[in-house]
């Protein structure tokens, strides 16, 4: 069930990859007009130009065209510094028209070049999982706010698998009419509409204002700059999303954001020698619905971490046995507890202190005595960023993990080929080393048309050259060479891998052995078109899915002709009327498509001159894993026997006639 809907999503992806592409030129169109209009001196255009490239960036990172998504954003900035320029100078320089005109003809070319692939690299569908009815009737209410409709529906699509009920909205109108009608449980909003390119932010700072409570926003731009984050910063925005969005990350943001959960309390260490002063800090901290342990003891400060995980400790400085500055230097030896925040407390506000303090690890120096409220606040501070941290540094570690487990997988099970953008061999597994004879040493830093072998032609890698380029994933069959001289077949996907700013560094190639498989299919092809016999196979709805070359000289038809056409036409020529044709139609039935070999000496197709033609044939089940799939018919032309039959049944009747008029002459002479 689970692949079905997986397949479902990527079909729907893909048809809208298509819609976008052909959405492009018109786009282009559009654009070169309002530039136009600017050269002319409509300033006005400028600020719809720039959402239109606002737009392209967006939808096409997210369409996986990395090269198109990073021009556009270039010609964003382009624009902006157009806008500043002309506060000062009402005139665009010949320079500023020049740059852009050629960086705009430069990204219709790399739109004109990238084709959508049905395989995309950059998302991943493990996040999606069958969504119960009645979970999906309780689910939490998004309202998603983006006037893209392109980026807008590729989210959509992804988000309709998630236990999230979403209602778009296109316009900042229609979500700021539903809002005051309904609240929703969380709010995805673009940040540049009509009303300007910060008005998503403006509009949830207003509503902020108007209601006592509101819920998480987070904040998706095609915007990289700082002005937009700190727009979102004012509103009050939880998260800033650049496009494209990794929507996992996305849904580990708002699943955190809208949990219902209680949070686990924060935990912390407090190491001193006073026992008062632990005691005082326990209360402070306990009242605040934290977790407190501590420890007068600091040689046991490390034994009591590995068991209480905290997310802070709480330093004193002045111990005997271990200062706190030694203690720090202690915690911070070991890996596991790097990201661990540590606090100092002490009485000497002596600045070098603090600063000793800061360079071994300090995250926070506070001087007794330390308002409560102060002190709370500190410590809430401190332990929320580190259970943050430490949430993205164990999703970072199972994201690494399982890459692991991925490519040993992947190296047990294929054969792997790493080539940088030369095409220079840079890592390859012992199953390449194996297939193709060489040894790892021959063929590191060896470009990888030493193992061509000449039967993929030079268009063929041609094709699959101009697919790579543009960044898009290749699916094919490739014939390579062994050292030995001999060829081998792989099924081979080539994925390129991109960098941050969309270029191509280096291939990664799978590739499955399926040279047993090649050889069959060719012991079978030659069988097939060396015997005298017409062989055709049917599927269950009668259609034909394969003809051999004796079965197309008899019937007279081209392969093409008749592969996909339902076999009745080449039978119910001989019956004139519909009731005989369904008689038979009913008998082909039994015959073609049953598990059941039968056979028959007495069988008539019509050619394509529509002239019969007599046959004997024999019809064998086809099966897949003991599942009838279609029908293999085997079939001889007898119409030179039919002819020798007819002659043979002619002479025959002409002695018999023969014999008979000899009898009754002699018997009027006798």
């Amino acid at each position: 069930m689970g692949n079905i809907i997986k397949s479902d999503i990527t079909d729907k992806l893909f048809a809208l990859k298509l819609a976008f592409k052909k959405q492009l030129p018109n786009k282009f169109i559009e654009m070169e007009q309002l530039w136009q209009s600017v050269c002319e001196g409509d300033k006005s255009k400028l600020i719809l130009l720039k959402r239109l490239l606002h737009n392209l960036a967006g939808s096409a990172g997210t369409y996986g065209s990395a090269r198109v998504s990073a021009k556009a954003q270039e010609l964003v900035q382009q624009i902006k510094l157009i806008i500043e320029k002309k506060l000062v100078d009402s005139s665009l320089s010949e320079k500023d028209i020049t740059k852009f005109t050629f960086s705009l003809e430069k990204l219709k070319r790399l739109s004109e070049q990238w084709q959508p692939s049905q395989t995309s690299y950059t998302d991943s569908f493990s996040f999606i999982h069958p969504i119960k009815k009645d979970v999906k009737k309780n689910s939490k209410l998004i309202y998603f706010v983006e006037d893209d409709p392109f980026f807008a529906e590729d989210l959509l699509i992804k988000l309709e698998q998630t236990q999230y009920k979403v209602v778009h909205f296109s316009t900042l109108e229609e979500f700021e009419h539903a809002f005051n009608a309904e609240r929703p449980t969380g709010i995805i909003m673009n940040m540049l509409f009509d009303q300007g390119e910060l008005s998503g932010a403006h509009i949830i700072a207003r509503l902020k204002k108007k209601f006592s409570s509101f819920p998480p926003v987070v904040f998706l731009s095609a915007n990289t700059d700082v002005k937009s984050r700190l727009a979102a910063v004012h509103a009050g925005a939880d998260r800033y999303f650049t496009k494209p969005t990794d929507f996992e990350k996305l849904m580990q943001t708002l699943d955190g954001l809208t949990s219902q959960k209680d949070k686990e309390p924060y935990k912390v260490l407090i190491v001193d020698d006073s026992k008062s002063m632990l005691l005082y800090y326990e209360s402070i901290l306990t009242d605040a619905g934290i977790d407190v342990k501590t420890l007068i003891d600091p040689l046991k400060s490390i034994d009591v971490m590995t068991r209480f995980k905290p997310e802070l400790v709480i330093l004193d400085i002045f111990m005997p046995g271990c200062s706190g500055l030694e203690l720090a230097q202690v915690i911070r030896q070991d890996d596991v507890w790097a990201m661990t925040p540590i606090m100092f407390l002490t009485s000497e506000s002596d600045p070098e202190l603090k600063v000793d303090a800061m360079e071994l690890g300090g995250d926070e120096f506070l001087v007794k005595p330390v308002e409560p409220m102060h002190f709370i606040s500190s410590v809430i501070a401190k332990s929320k960023r580190a259970r943050w941290v430490n949430q993205l540094n164990t999703d970072l570690k199972t994201a690494i993990r399982e890459s692991h487990y991925q490519l040993a997988t992947m190296d047990q099970h294929d054969i792997v080929c790493i080539t940088d953008i030369d095409n220079k061999i840079l890592a390859i597994n012992n199953k390449f080393c194996q297939i193709s004879g060489y040894e790892r040493e021959e063929l590191l830093g060896q470009y990888f048309e030493i193992l061509k072998s000449g039967s993929n032609p030079e268009e063929f890698y041609l094709k699959l050259w101009a697919e790579l380029s543009q960044g898009q994933v290749w699916r094919g069959t490739l014939v390579d060479r062994k050292k030995n001289g001999s060829e081998y077949w792989l099924e081979t996907t080539i994925v390129p891998f991109l960098d941050e700013n969309g270029k191509i560094y280096k291939y990664v190639s799978a590739m499955t052995d399926i040279t047993t498989l090649m050889q069959n299919k060719e012991r079978t092809r030659l069988i097939l078109e060396t015997v005298v016999e017409g062989i055709f196979g049917v599927d269950l709805n009668g259609k034909i899915t394969f003809l051999n070359p004796s079965a197309c000289k008899i019937l007279g038809y081209k392969a093409k002709e008749l592969i996909g056409n339902s076999i009745y036409e080449l039978t119910q020529n001989s019956y004139p009327d519909d009731a005989q044709k369904i008689e038979h139609t009913n008998s082909i039935n039994e015959s073609f498509l049953t598990d059941k070999i039968s056979q028959n000496d007495d069988g008539i197709l019509w050619g394509k001159d529509n002239h019969s033609i007599p046959i004997e044939y024999t019809c064998s089940p086809l099966k897949n894993r003991n599942q009838l799939i279609g029908s293999v018919i085997t079939f001889r032309d007898i119409r030179e026997r039919k002819i020798n039959e007819n002659a043979l049944l002619h002479a025959k009747e002409e002695a018999i006639s023969a014999n008979k008029s000899k009898s009754e002459f002699l018997s009027r002479g006798c």
